[in-house]
C-alpha cells in the first residue's frame, strides 16, 4: 500500500491552509462588495426612482381606486446585515408631473438626484409630493395618483372611466323637490352657474328632503358610469371630511317619479339624485346646505379633471 510520507502530509496540509485562506479571502471580498452595492446610495437611488415610476405606471393604468406600500430598501435587522454593516438608508422623494426624483438624505445634502419618468395620461392629475422617509405608500384615487408616509383613509373605489373634459362648455342644474330641499338647492345652483358656465346640458342634480334616513345619492342605471361616478366622488368627498357621516349610494328608487325631475331629466348628457336628512336634531346624519354645496363643486371638478 502506498503510503504519504513526512514531506507529502506537510505539502497536503499546506495545500489545505492556502484554500482555506482563499476561501476566506474571498468571502471578505464577496462581503465588502456586497456592502458596497448595499450602502451605494446611487445604485439604490437608481433603483427606487425606476421602480416607483414603474409602480406609478400600474397605477395609472389600474381601473379604480389602488394603494401600493412600498418599503425603501426593506431590509431586516439580522446577524447578515449587522455582519456585512448595511444600513438603512433614507432618501428624500420627489413627485412631480411626470417623474420622481431621489436624493440621499435631504435635498440639501445630495447634488446628485436620480430620477426616472413615468407614463403620462391627461385623464390623471400627478399630486405634487415630496417626502423624506424609509417607507412611503403611493395612492390612486378615482384620477388623482399621489405618494403620503402613511395612508389611514378607508378606500371607497369609485369608477375611473374617463370623463375629464372642458367643464366651461358644462351646464348643471339643481333643482329641490319640495320646500325643505330648495334650502340646499339654491345655494348650490348658484354656485355651480359660476363653475360651469357652457350652454350645454350636462348634468341635473335633484335634492329631496328625508328626516328618518341618512344621506343617500341616487345614480341614473342609463347612464351608470358617468352617474354613478359623480354619485360616488360627493359621497366620497362628504366621508372623507365628515367620517362620521353615514352616506351611501344606490342605483335610482322610482318611487321619486315626480315633477319637475320627471319632466327635465330627459334635457341632460345624466343625473344624480340626493336624498338629504333635514332633521337638524339628528347630529350624525344632519347635513347642511353648505357642506353639501361645497363637496358637489369639488366632485364636480375631480369629475372632469379640473384644479
Amino acid at each position: 500500500m502506498w503510503r504519504l510520507g513526512k514531506r507529502g502530509m506537510e505539502d497536503k496540509l499546506s495545500f489545505t491552509l492556502w484554500e482555506v485562506i482563499i476561501i476566506f479571502m474571498i468571502a471578505i471580498i464577496l462581503i465588502v462588495a456586497v456592502r458596497g452595492i448595499a450602502n451605494n446610495t446611487t445604485y439604490w437611488k437608481k433603483y427606487h426612482s425606476a421602480d416607483l415610476a414603474l409602480m406609478t405606471d400600474m397605477l395609472i393604468a389600474n381601473q379604480g381606486d389602488f394603494v401600493v406600500n412600498y418599503d425603501i430598501k426593506d431590509l431586516e435587522s439580522n446577524w447578515a446585515t449587522k455582519m456585512m454593516r448595511i444600513d438603512k438608508l433614507r432618501f428624500q422623494i420627489f413627485l412631480k408631473d411626470d417623474s420622481y426624483f431621489i436624493y440621499d438624505g435631504s435635498i440639501d445634502d445630495d447634488r446628485f438626484p436620480q430620477s426616472y419618468i413615468f407614463a403620462q395620461d391627461r385623464d390623471i392629475k400627478i399630486s405634487k409630493t415630496n417626502i423624506t422617509s424609509d417607507y412611503v405608500v403611493l395612492y390612486k384615487e378615482g384620477n388623482t395618483v399621489g405618494l403620503k408616509s402613511y395612508y389611514s383613509n378607508t378606500i371607497i373605489s369609485c369608477p375611473s372611466a374617463p370623463t375629464a373634459g372642458n367643464l366651461s362648455q358644462r351646464h348643471i342644474d339643481v333643482i329641490g323637490l319640495s320646500d325643505a330641499a330648495k334650502s340646499f338647492s339654491t345655494p348650490a345652483n348658484e354656485l355651480l352657474k359660476t363653475v360651469g358656465t357652457g350652454q350645454d346640458n350636462e348634468l341635473l342634480i335633484s335634492i329631496i328632503d328625508n328626516t328618518v334616513e341618512p344621506t343617500t345619492i341616487y345614480y341614473d342605471p342609463l347612464s351608470q358610469v358617468q352617474s354613478e361616478k359623480m354619485s360616488c366622488l360627493i359621497m366620497k368627498n362628504l366621508v372623507e371630511k365628515y367620517p362620521d357621516m353615514d352616506v351611501k349610494v344606490k342605483p335610482y328608487d322610482k318611487s321619486f317619479e315626480m315633477d319637475p325631475f320627471m319632466t327635465q331629466r330627459g334635457n341632460y348628457v345624466y343625473w344624480i339624485l340626493i336624498k338629504v336628512n333635514t332633521d337638524t336634531a339628528d347630529k350624525t346624519n344632519n347635513i347642511n346646505p353648505k357642506m353639501l354645496t361645497e363637496n358637489i363643486r369639488d366632485a364636480v371638478y375631480d369629475y372632469y379633471g379640473q384644479q
